[in-house]
């Protein structure tokens, strides 16, 4: 997950992407789906579905942010203007991606887009979503071993 100046960790190494912004990446490596609580119809609490520990002492109210569970084939998932996840897939990379999503509201990162925009695969906040969901199972030595996709598409 790519974090940046907003986040409550200290002390990893940063690096600043071709847009001008500085970041860090913490692991997701121990991140898990919650099983019991797929079938649920109402929303749900990130922390409830997503256990990430990590994640939630670098953005703490992180796990307040409400998930909404669509049946809309169209839309795999996405994130509102307010940061609220929505997701009709539920897997662990899917959730992660739309994680990211919502840290690069928070952080004022470049956003993603949608399947039907043009760009869709080269817009830097796609682009880095797609890294999350590569990077999921990644150590920290493997991490450091691929920089981030800064430019152009790399598929999940």
């Amino acid at each position: 997950m790519f974090c940046g100046k907003k986040a409550k960790i200290k002390g990893l190494p940063w690096f600043t992407d071709n847009h001008g912004f500085s970041k860090f990446e913490i692991s997701d490596k121990e991140a898990r789906v919650c099983p019991d609580l797929l079938v649920a119809h109402g929303p749900l609490f990130l922390s409830e579905l997503l256990y990430h520990p990590l994640l939630y002492s670098a953005y703490p109210t992180l796990q307040e942010v409400p998930v909404f569970f669509i049946q809309d084939s169209t839309i795999g998932a996405a994130v509102d203007a307010f940061g609220n996840i929505y997701l009709s897939v539920f897997s662990l990379p899917n959730i992660l991606h739309e994680v990211q999503h919502n840290i690069q509201l928070r952080e004022g990162f470049p956003l993603g887009g949608t399947s039907s925009d043009l760009n869709y695969h080269t817009l830097p906040g796609e682009i880095e979503a797609r890294d999350v969901q590569v990077k999921m199972r990644f150590t920290a030595k493997q991490r450091a071993k691929i920089a981030p996709a800064l430019e152009g598409r790399r598929e999940v």
